[in-house]
């Protein structure tokens, strides 16, 4: 039935008033490997975690406190835009795809999509197209492959990371995800799960925080990151910030003209 394809499957067991959680996974059909287990399951994502994986976690942030992700324009409406066009003509670039996109560089010559536009009108399907960012594609069994647009070009699918704050080289970014480094790290946290990364899971993939920033973005990221943790409104501003204890993890936040008294109380809780 599933000759020359390349099948997964997951059983799911769900039993009566129990809780916890237990993942297993299938070696052999009499060798099954226990992963880890859980007392109790609050319905966070399924991740084969081992100690390489929190390895890489610790002393990091996700992806996603640094980065806004967001998806590309898809084929329905980049097909209905008005200035799109099935034939190249002059003045107009080719709409990119994944193809494009290779390890730390983009093709922006090959037109894989058919479809061509005015570059300028670029923003016209997505905002962030007027702005050199990073791209990736080719997540599929856990890979994740990058590269920086600094042409500015319209994009049809994939995946765009815009940053939250000044001074991140997203160049250094690219190379990190690029890396065998983050390659092993997907494949062995999430397996077949899903057939390709999810928005979800890249935004928590770890980045490594000493190379990324400056010291004052530095700070304010890892405020973010503890006030989504304690789920503090978004009222945190570069000026807010004065001192946060990056090193050790800790909550050492001091906070200026910021009307987050309640978010504070929880920190120094913390």
């Amino acid at each position: 039935m599933f000759e020359g394809k390349s099948v997964s499957t997951c059983l799911l067991v769900v039993e009566k008033a129990r809780t916890g959680l237990e993942l297993h996974e299938v070696l052999a059909p009499d060798n099954i490997a226990t992963c880890y287990e859980k007392d109790r399951y609050g319905g966070e994502m399924i991740r084969f975690e081992s100690s390489a994986t929190k390895a890489l976690e610790e002393k990091a942030i996700p992806l996603g406190a640094l980065f806004d992700i967001y998806f590309a324009a898809r084929s329905p409406e980049i097909k209905k835009h008005p200035l799109v066009s099935r034939e190249p003509k002059p003045g107009l670039v080719p709409i990119l795809t994944g193809r494009n996109l290779h390890a730390g560089y983009i093709d922006y010559t090959t037109c894989y999509s058919q479809l061509w536009m005015p570059k300028e009108a670029a923003p016209s399907l997505r905002w962030f197209y007027k702005m050199p960012h990073l791209v990736v594609a080719h997540t599929k069994g856990g890979k994740v492959v990058a590269a920086v647009d600094r042409e500015c070009y319209p994009w049809r699918e994939d995946i765009h990371l815009i940053p939250k704050v000044e001074g991140v080289d997203i160049d250094e970014v690219a190379a990190y995800l690029n890396s065998e480094e983050v390659q092993a790290y997907m494949r062995a946290l999430y397996r077949d799960i899903t057939p390709h990364i999810t928005i979800t899971q890249l935004r928590q993939l770890p980045l490594r925080v000493g190379w990324l920033l400056s010291l004052d973005s530095l700070h304010l990221i890892k405020v973010r990151v503890i006030a989504q943790d304690l789920g503090a409104p978004p009222l945190l501003h570069q000026g807010d910030v004065v001192g946060v204890n990056i090193i050790n993890r800790q909550s050492d936040v001091k906070l200026k003209n910021a009307p987050v008294e309640a978010f504070m109380r929880k920190l120094e809780a913390r």
